[in-house]
């Protein structure tokens, strides 16, 4: 055999010896000197082995012990960590993280965090260190700063997508929530609109630039934002839609129009409008937020949204994700993605 592969044979040879000796994770492995002797081999060569079984993870160096087993196998998958995959959003989000990860050799490891912090906190734990990386989308009101931190600390590279959390410098990829809401509520103060309330998701920067977009569109127009007008919901489904538009229209606020955060809360509006015999859009016009085709066509009438590039959302944070792992790097790229008025 050619000595210039000689280490992968002897290499091979170590793992066969490992588990011919049934030996656990933690047992010391024979030093060079040993190994050497008794495969008739340089120590040179030996270390070349043990080396390649250390980057694949089967081996574990430490400074001052010795050579140990670890009998991991090589880390070759992604976390993925989103509020609810049932939302179309966060499925679509889901295909382009999985289209790229294929390509690139690595499996996607797909967790649903109901958009509760604890179990957010629960798989960060749990796969830290089984995975190369992670793509996340942090619950709303997030607390979990100890646990990225201690990604950040060990070198374990995270992007985040759809919100982020401005405490931490590292990449993510959203889209121009901003504008987004400044788009929905343009279009109705242009069809006549005055008292547009707008039900949204509780804490997250998405939503806080939503928003952000709403409010800079009324003044724009010339009109004072009418606090009371501002429905925040802990909910992110259509309950919440149907929750917050019952408490404005029992609050007598003469609303004429509604701005939803998300299409689902948009679906709730509907809901509670329809089951009180209230026309839309003839009494009250709907907008929503997301372009989730299966709801935006279903409902009647067809909701207006705005959409957002999501697939292409969930292929670049792969992109930049694996870019960074392969370079042994920190995430550090912000991309914000354009939004189109449908």
């Amino acid at each position: 055999m050619d000595n210039r592969f000689l280490y992968q044979e002897i290499s091979q040879k170590i793992l066969k010896r490992i588990e011919a000796d049934a030996l656990k994770e933690g047992d010391i492995i024979p030093t060079e000197k040993e190994l050497s002797e008794l495969y008739g081999v340089s120590r040179n060569t030996i270390r070349n082995a043990v080396q390649l079984l250390v980057d694949g993870g089967r081996l574990k160096k430490i400074r001052g012990y010795g050579t140990v087993i670890t009998n991991k196998l090589p880390k070759t998958s992604i976390g993925l960590i989103v509020p609810d995959i049932i939302n179309t959003f966060f499925t679509r989000i889901t295909r382009g993280v999985e289209d790229v990860a294929v390509q690139q050799g690595c499996s996607v490891i797909l967790c649903n965090s109901d958009n509760n912090t604890e179990k957010e906190r629960k798989y960060l734990d749990e796969l830290k260190d089984s995975v190369l990386g992670f793509i996340v989308a942090p619950a709303t009101g997030n607390q979990n700063y100890a646990h990225y931190g201690e990604l950040i600390q060990k070198q374990i590279p995270f992007v985040f997508i759809d919100r982020y959390l401005p405490e931490f410098n590292v990449g993510y990829v959203t889209c121009d929530n901003e504008r987004g809401g400044y788009l929905a509520t343009k279009y109705l103060l242009e069809r006549g609109h005055r008292r547009i309330a707008i039900i949204e998701e509780l804490d997250a920067t998405s939503i806080r630039e939503r928003e952000r977009g709403y409010r800079k569109a009324l003044v724009e127009s010339g009109l004072a934002v009418d606090e009371r007008l501002i429905i925040k919901t802990n909910k992110t489904n259509a309950e919440g839609g149907y929750d917050g538009i019952g408490r404005l229209l029992k609050a007598k606020l003469l609303i004429t129009a509604v701005f939803c955060s998300n299409d689902f809360v948009a679906k709730g509006v509907y809901t509670y409008l329809n089951e009180h015999g209230i026309k839309i859009p003839d009494e009250i016009s709907v907008v929503g937020f997301d372009d989730d085709v299966e709801i935006a066509t279903l409902l009647n009438p067809p909701l207006t949204t705005v959409m957002q590039p999501n697939y292409k959302i969930g292929v670049h944070a792969a992109q930049m994700l694996i870019g960074a792992i392969k370079k042994h790097e920190k995430v550090l790229t912000e991309e914000v993605m354009q939004v189109t008025f449908v």
